[in-house]
């Protein structure tokens, strides 16, 4: 029998299956009690101050509503009432509270972070979540155990020397990490770094044509470790990486395919399409101890799946797995599987220079955290621009067969964009 055709990405996204556990409650409180000075409640004061007393709407999130609203919100009757009131986002000069959430952050501020997951706030995202079923049917819904066994993971980082520095980032599952680190060794092997300059095209080419690449690794290769060894160590070894490097020279034009990383002899998992990735957020921390937090975090698109439980916005994160579990007679490697966790591309990166850390970073944009991040530290490390210089420059992200180039930088290109030899019409990312 053949399987069902998969949902087209904007339906999936409204799904109720859509939404995985919430993991951010208990990443803060995990991080705040290994590491926090403040007392917890008063960390979440300012958050329950805007939620109840409100602010006004800022443009972007105004046009973040309207996009939410072109995606598809009619699903969601409290989505509608709070965020498109008479079918519409909120007057841009009128006060925007979010009662629900503040009363959220409240219980939050009294209890701590475990009544989430297994106090009188748990009982209410489970009641919510159950009224949520009763009109999506094939939902089968989440019980206690799911909400009470979800668990903070610690992993190692994902270290390797690259432009003269020590970059550490984020391991698998998350795939951003592999990416961006790939993307700057063959960058590195592919251009001569000393006489980089932002006024050279190659260099530019060259970058696109490493993003791709790495891509084509980093989608084929990344998944949840839980059932398998991620290659990423081996995908990051200097010879494969010069391996890569000559394959991705000797026909320009080829379209990247992953590779085979030592120690692997065969393909095992099917080749999966391109997917999407958005709605993620970036906080980036240095304080007056010098303590260092580059936090990334994601409800995937735009709003989410645009439902609102307890006045939270609820993710449609398991829409990162792969949309078919297979190819041919093939598994995907980030199928979807009880208990992983859907691979992403966030990245929070910290650079050492002789064991200390020079710069920390991280960036929203889903698929092009990588691409974003490796332009930026090219930037930093080569160039030797300042960070707003660094930041501000233009970005080009590689999309399949397409170059996608930033309309309107903070900082205007440096080049003519016509000396990227492209025929795409540049758009704004």
């Amino acid at each position: 029998m053949r399987s069902p055709a998969p949902l087209l990405w904007r339906d999936a996204t409204a799904r109720l299956n859509a939404i995985g556990i919430p993991g951010t409650v208990a990443l803060l409180w995990v991080a705040h009690q290994q590491y926090g000075r403040l007392p917890w409640a008063s960390t979440l004061h300012p958050a329950i101050q805007l939620a109840k007393d409100g602010f006004m709407p800022s443009p972007r999130l105004l046009r973040s509503i309207s996009l939410a609203q072109r995606i598809g919100a009619g699903h969601s009757k409290t989505f509608q009432a709070l965020y498109l009131p008479g079918g519409k986002p909120p007057p841009a000069d009128q006060i925007f509270r979010n009662p629900a959430l503040a009363r959220t952050l409240e219980a939050l501020a009294r209890n701590g972070g475990p009544d989430f997951y297994q106090g009188a706030l748990a009982r209410q995202i489970l009641r919510e979540m159950a009224a949520l079923q009763a009109r999506e049917p094939e939902f089968r819904g989440w019980s206690a155990t799911d909400l009470a066994s979800y668990a903070v993971l610690h992993r190692q980082p994902l270290c390797s020397e690259q432009l003269a520095h020590r970059v550490c980032t984020m391991p698998p599952p998350s795939s951003g990490g592999v990416g961006l680190l790939q993307t700057l060794a063959l960058l590195n092997q592919s251009t001569d770094l000393t006489l980089s300059r932002a006024a050279d095209p190659n260099t530019w080419l060259q970058l696109a044509k490493a993003q791709a690449w790495a891509d084509a690794d980093r989608l084929y290769w990344v998944h949840d470790p839980i059932n398998a060894a991620v290659p990423a160590a081996a995908l990051l070894n200097p010879s494969y990486i010069r391996g890569r490097s000559q394959s991705m020279q000797a026909i320009p034009t080829a379209q990247p395919t992953p590779g085979l990383p030592a120690g692997i002899d065969h393909y095992p998992y099917g080749r999966p399409a391109q997917g999407h990735e958005q709605g993620t957020t970036q906080v980036t921390i240095v304080d007056g101890f010098g303590n260092i937090a580059s936090y990334t975090s994601s409800v995937e698109t735009v709003f989410g799946s645009r439902h609102l439980v307890a006045g939270m916005v609820m993710n449609n994160q398991l829409t990162d797995f792969a949309f078919e579990p297979t190819v041919g007679d093939q598994p995907i490697a980030n199928r979807r599987l009880p208990g992983r966790r859907p691979m992403s591309s966030m990245a929070p990166s910290l650079v050492f220079r002789d064991g200390k850390p020079v710069l920390a970073l991280g960036s929203p944009g889903g698929r092009s955290i990588p691409h974003l991040l490796s332009r930026v530290l090219l930037a930093s490390l080569i160039w030797n621009e300042p960070p707003q210089r660094a930041v501000g420059l233009p970005h080009l992200s590689s999309r399949g067969q397409r170059l996608v180039l930033e309309q309107d930088p903070p900082i205007p290109w440096p080049l003519s964009l016509d000396q990227l030899q492209i025929t795409h019409q540049p758009v704004r990312l």
